[in-house]
């Protein structure tokens, strides 16, 4: 990959969030002292596990079953 190529890459990279990206359902919420473990199914075969803080968690009102998309 070329000097150019890889600024492209990055510079769109910051433009552009995965919850931007992909549709999820929320299979999974862990909620722990100091972060969440969430769970987004995104296809009957893929998921994504993320964690985020617990106030990220409450701003977002995460669910078992709610659906996200962009």
């Amino acid at each position: 990959m070329g000097e150019h190529e890889e600024e492209l890459l990055w510079s769109t990279g910051l433009r552009i969030s995965a919850r931007n990206m992909f549709r999820a359902e929320v299979s999974q919420v862990r909620k722990a002292p100091v972060d969440v473990e969430v769970t987004l199914k995104v296809s009957d075969r893929h998921a994504i596990v993320a964690t985020i803080t617990n106030s990220a968690a409450d701003d977002l009102g995460l669910a078992i079953g709610s659906k996200r998309s962009s």
